[in-house]
This record gives structure tokens, C-alpha cells and sequence, in this order.
């Protein structure tokens, strides 16, 4: 049996006017900003602030409450608790944020000690993902409702359409794996102080998210072509704009728009496959193609490292860079102009 008080019931919206929906109390508010501001003041060293600690209880006691009303709210309406979507909400809403407080956290204490944590951190969610993961009888029926036409890696391997996606995909690794090794110190070079350039990295993560969601969307309703056309398109305009300016400001302009790209191309790579070569090896073409994209994401972050030492400055490789994305941009032109590798897939079309 559920046991509520009223006055949670009231404001779940169990009961009373704002019945199936949650009520809005401009208090509580009021009083997680008082708790968060004594935390502040306690760590900025203020003599009179002492019971700052405080501040952390009342947050979380508040937090606690808001997190259980939703809870309460969703049984009602449900009848039960969907405990998968509640905890991707809950990371979805708190990970920017961490994102953040991880990059002060490192700049303190230097990165050893965080990547310990974080290791552990990622040791924690193995559980967690092993839950989400679908049981065999679910895996089954998806894969018995999946399309079974298709071409083999092998047979994929002798066309165009093969070897221009390998094309594309090894360019995306050698931008991807070479800005994130490097724009911090890049960053640093051009005056910004290691906590900003540490936040800079995470924002580029945060827009990312972003990115990801926009390309899938955008794909889903017309393909992949025009969202990678539009991806390798930006990364052309801000590798040539630090080629030629390398301002704080182009810096980060540089940072969020190609950050905005970083993973764009990740839901598309499996819309490539699909439209190429079918879906019934889908997992042996995708996995070399990812393969190869990270291969050619070492072989990025390396050669960027060696231009830099042996030169002092990024220019050379912003502008093979440039070069490199535009190359990638009309390979995903002569793909679209090449059509389906998998004459069946023609015909369906």
C-alpha cells in the first residue's frame, strides 16, 4: 500500500485542484537558491558562514522531495514506476553540470586522481548497463523483425559506394581524435588559462550532445547525406578561420562549432550502411568502418603532435585539416550520385 500525507498528495496533484498535474510552489525555489548560496559563502572563506554544510542538507533534502513528488505523480497517472527512463532523465539533466565541475576538479588536483574516480564512476555503471541491455528473447525478435536483405563485408568491400564511406569516416576520425587531443593546449597557447580552455573541452561535449541529436533527427527525415554534407561543411569554416585568425574569440567560436560536429556523424554511419549495402550485416560493415575511424583518430592526434613540436604551431594541420573536410564533403556528394551498392536495394527504392 501506498502511505502519502495529504499535503504531498495536494502537491503531486493526487488530489485537490491541481489534480494530474504538480503544483508549483516559488518557495522551494527560494530555498534550494539560500541553501546553494550558503555553500558558497562557506567555501569563499566568509568567517560567519560556518554552518554552510548546512546549505548541502537542505539542498538535498529539497532535491529528494521534487525527485519523489515525480515520482508519485507518474504511479498515479501509470499505475507504476518506469525506473530506466527516470534514471536516463535524471543523467541527462546532471551531466553538463558534472561535466564542468570535473574540469575545476582536474585543474585543483591534478588529472591522475580524477581519472582514478572516473574509472570507478564507469566501474559502478557496468550493473546499470547490463540492465538495460535487452534479454535473448527480446534480442531474437528484433533481429527476426529486421530487414534480412543486405550484402556481405566481403561483397560490400568491391564497390564505390565501400570505399568512399571508409573515405569519409577516416577523415571524420583524423578531425575528431586531433581537436580533442589538442584544443585544450591550443587553447592554452592563445592565452586562455588551463580552467577555461578545461571548460572549453566540456562545452564542447555538452553542444555535442546537441550535434548528435540534430544530425539523427535531421537524417530520419531526409537521409544522411545533406547532415553530413552540412557537418564537414561547418568543420571547413572553422578550421580556415583558425588557419587565419587564432584570436581568443576564433578560438572559441572553433571549440563550439566544431563541437556542435564532433558526433554528428555517429547515428549517421548506420543510415549509410542501410541505404548502401542493407541491413543484414550491418554490425561487420559498421565495425570496420568505426574501426577505421579511430585508427585514422590515432594517426590525427599523433601527426598533429608531431607537427606541432617540430614547427610550434598548429597551422599546417589546421589547414590539411580544411582540406581534408572539404575532400570529405564531396566524397559524401559522389555517394549520394553513386546510390544503394545493393542492386535490390535499387529496385526497392
Amino acid at each position: 500500500m501506498l502511505i502519502v500525507d495529504s499535503a504531498t498528495r495536494d502537491f503531486v496533484g493526487m488530489t485537490g485542484p491541481t489534480r494530474g498535474r504538480m503544483a508549483y510552489l516559488p518557495g522551494l525555489d527560494g530555498l534550494r537558491g539560500l541553501a546553494v548560496i550558503g555553500v558558497l559563502a562557506f567555501h569563499a572563506g566568509f568567517e560567519r558562514m560556518v554552518g554552510g554544510y548546512l546549505g548541502v542538507s537542505t539542498f538535498f533534502t529539497l532535491s529528494g522531495f521534487l525527485i519523489t513528488s515525480l515520482l508519485l505523480q507518474e504511479f498515479r497517472r501509470e499505475g507504476g514506476v518506469a525506473l530506466r527512463p527516470f534514471w536516463t532523465r535524471r543523467v541527462r539533466r546532471l551531466w553538463p553540470a558534472s561535466l564542468a565541475v570535473l574540469a575545476a576538479v582536474m585543474v585543483s588536483i591534478g588529472w591522475r586522481s580524477v581519472y582514478i574516480w572516473l574509472g570507478v564512476a564507469h566501474f559502478i555503471l557496468i550493473p546499470l548497463i547490463l540492465a538495460a541491455v535487452p534479454g535473448r528473447e527480446a534480442a531474437a525478435q528484433a533481429r527476426s523483425a529486421a530487414s534480412q536483405q543486405g550484402m556481405t563485408l566481403r561483397e560490400a568491400s568491391r564497390t564505390k559506394q565501400f570505399w568512399l564511406l571508409i573515405g569519409i569516416f577516416a577523415i571524420c576520425g583524423f578531425d575528431d581524435f586531433f581537436v580533442t587531443t589538442h584544443v585544450v593546449a591550443f587553447a592554452q597557447d592563445r592565452g586562455l588559462d588551463a580552467y577555461v580552455a578545461g571548460n572549453l573541452l566540456a562545452a564542447m561535449g555538452i553542444v555535442g550532445l546537441i550535434g548528435v541529436i540534430l544530425a539523427g533527427g535531421w537524417g530520419d527525415r531526409s537521409g544522411p547525406i545533406a547532415p553530413t554534407i552540412a557537418t564537414f561543411a561547418a568543420r571547413v569554416a572553422v578550421f580556415g578561420l583558425v588557419a587565419v585568425d587564432q584570436s581568443q574569440l576564433s578560438v572559441m567560436i572553433f571549440a563550439m562549432v566544431f563541437g556542435v560536429s564532433f558526433l554528428a556523424t555517429a547515428p549517421l554511419t548506420v543510415l549509410f550502411i542501410r541505404d548502401s549495402f542493407g541491413t543484414r550485416h550491418l554490425g561487420a560493415i559498421g565495425g570496420l568502418i568505426v574501426m577505421v575511424h579511430h585508427m585514422c583518430g590515432g594517426l590525427g592526434a599523433y601527426l598533429g603532435a608531431v607537427v606541432f613540436d617540430g614547427t610550434g604551431s598548429y597551422e599546417t594541420v589546421f589547414i590539411v585539416m580544411c582540406v581534408a573536410s572539404l575532400a570529405a564533403a564531396l566524397f559524401t556528394w559522389a555517394l549520394s550520385r553513386a546510390g544503394p551498392a545493393d542492386p535490390s536495394l535499387a529496385a526497392r527504392k
